[in-house]
């Protein structure tokens, strides 16, 4: 979307009079938290960290995303639709569709499942919160997006005799299983079969690596206001890359890496790109990478 440097000028003063506002609001919510037990003064550093990372999160003035950026601070009432209306016609347009859908998944609750690969140690798992109406499919990618993969490989979900996958990967010759039943994973939702906490389900990636993960719906919430569903809470270690040659390729890779004078050290080192952390997560780029997938997926 192009701007004008009239509207360029209006944006950034919008910006700026919003993170005002918000300023005053943090300060009114502290001075309502004034520490009067000493465990009070933990609460309220608590507090101020979670705000501190949700100043930093929202308070990002890019021309690519501010209008996102516009419609969050217009849901939490910081911003007000008549003073957005100042952006012109094609923007404050685009603001309020933004609001309606914002409005609109307001009543689904959040799946909160934990994603375990099998056969590595230590354990490399993701925990993810997902709206409940979420499909098969965008759970599929939200797992990609979360383990750093590519969806450069075949993919499944199995429980019990129900298979859910995309049909076009399995034709006669693949696919001769009387017994099981394949369902389109883009017509049916997280919800038809993750239904209490503790209800699990397989998820295969990659035949050759076969990679086994095991899904956990750990509980069902209220949907928090303000926060961007799906989004990666919690995680342990880096995952496998891709085409490294399952656990045991994995295995050894880490090996190698690990020791800087093995002699494999630097062809591996070249095929991956760079080091290798095994323990490292980059949580902040994984929900940037789930939100830009769900905003373009909503504009297809």
């Amino acid at each position: 979307m192009k701007w004008n440097t009239k509207e360029k000028k209006q944006a950034r003063t919008l910006y700026e009079l919003a993170k005002q506002r918000d300023y005053e609001r943090l300060m009114t919510n502290v001075k309502k938290r004034v520490p009067k037990q000493p465990e009070d003064v933990w609460q309220l550093q608590k507090y101020l960290n979670e705000q501190t990372k949700e100043f930093n999160r929202v308070y990002q003035f890019r021309y690519g995303y501010i209008l996102e950026t516009f419609a969050y601070l217009a849901r939490k009432g910081i911003l007000k639709k008549e003073e957005l209306e100042s952006l012109g016609e094609e923007k404050s347009r685009y603001i309020n569709d933004l609001l309606r859908i914002l409005t609109v998944d307001d009543t689904i609750q959040t799946y909160q499942i934990k994603v375990l690969l099998e056969g590595t140690k230590p354990t490399v798992y993701r925990t993810i919160e997902i709206p409940e109406n979420t499909t098969f499919f965008d759970l599929h990618m939200a797992i990609q997006i979360a383990f750093d993969w590519y969806n450069a490989h075949l993919h499944e979900f199995r429980k019990e005799n129900l298979l859910i996958s995309d049909p076009e990967f399995y034709d006669d010759v693949m696919y001769e299983f009387e017994d099981e039943k394949l369902v389109d994973e883009n017509k049916i939702q997280i919800s038809e079969i993750l239904q209490s906490p503790k209800d699990k389900i397989k998820y295969l990636y990659d035949f050759g690596d076969s990679w086994e993960l095991n899904i956990t719906l750990e509980k069902i919430t209220d949907a928090k206001d303000g926060v961007e569903y799906p989004r990666c809470i919690r995680g342990k270690r880096c995952a496998p890359p891709e085409d490294v040659g399952g656990i045991w390729g994995f295995e050894e890779f880490k090996e190698v890496m690990a020791d800087p004078h093995h002699e494999e050290y630097e062809s591996y080192k070249e095929w991956y790109g760079g080091d290798f952390n095994p323990d490292f997560i980059d949580f902040e780029d994984i929900n940037e990478q789930l939100q830009a997938y769900c905003e373009q997926r909503d504009k297809a």
